[in-house]
């Protein structure tokens, strides 16, 4: 409920690729345009997507590849993730390739630790963007 200074609670070690600063724009774009085929080779980009559960008990619905997770319940189709957080902010980015308006990129950046989380927008988004009469 109110702002706070936090880079005396972050430590970048937490993060072993360690940091970057960009904008939702800019990630949704690279993010697109890896799912997309535009970034890399198709048989690395095969590989990438390559999906496997994270767990194996029978009700994970979750699985990942290199670098890219996916949710295996989604109720819009097939979807490519990756996200991070820390104190002070969570983020995400989504390709849902296979949606009625064809493929659908989102990034969703939250300035937040104890407010509403970035998957969270994200449904909140899509839900107004997909599930409206067109």
């Amino acid at each position: 409920g109110r702002v706070v200074d936090v880079r005396g609670r972050y430590h970048p070690g937490w993060c072993a690729p360690r940091l970057i600063a960009s904008t939702a724009e800019e990630v949704t774009r690279v993010f697109d345009g890896l799912i997309a085929g535009d970034v890399l080779e198709p048989d690395t980009l095969a590989q990438m997507l390559t999906l496997a559960p994270l767990s194996d008990q029978p009700d994970e619905i979750h699985s990942g590849g290199m670098g890219v997770y996916a949710e295996r319940s989604s109720g819009r189709g097939r979807n490519y993730h990756h996200g991070g957080g820390g104190p002070g902010y969570d983020l995400g980015a989504t390709v849902y390739p296979d949606t009625s308006l064809g493929r659908v990129s989102i990034a969703v950046f939250v300035n937040s630790s104890c407010g509403p989380r970035a998957d969270d927008c994200e449904a909140t988004l899509l839900a107004q963007l997909l599930d409206q009469d067109l």
